[in-house]
């Protein structure tokens, strides 16, 4: 995958749902934008290993924003 990436988002995506979906240890990669955490409903990511979520390669943290949508 691009950058070490093993999944790279674009704005408006599903954060946990990737998170859940990329194998233990792996990376999701975020492209500018905002995101929510949990879209909507109550996220728990379970994994043996930690999950890296960071800017895409080339992207500023600057430009990418996670919400935390609370319900």
């Amino acid at each position: 995958a691009a950058g070490g990436c093993n999944v790279t988002l674009n704005s408006g995506a599903n954060i946990s749902q990737a998170a859940n979906s990329v194998a233990s240890g792996g990376t999701v990669c975020l492209n500018p934008g905002t995101y929510q955490w949990n879209g909507g409903s109550w996220a728990t990511v379970d994994k043996q290993s930690m999950t890296t979520i960071t800017p895409a390669p080339g992207v500023s943290k600057s430009v990418v924003s996670i919400e935390w949508a609370q319900l």
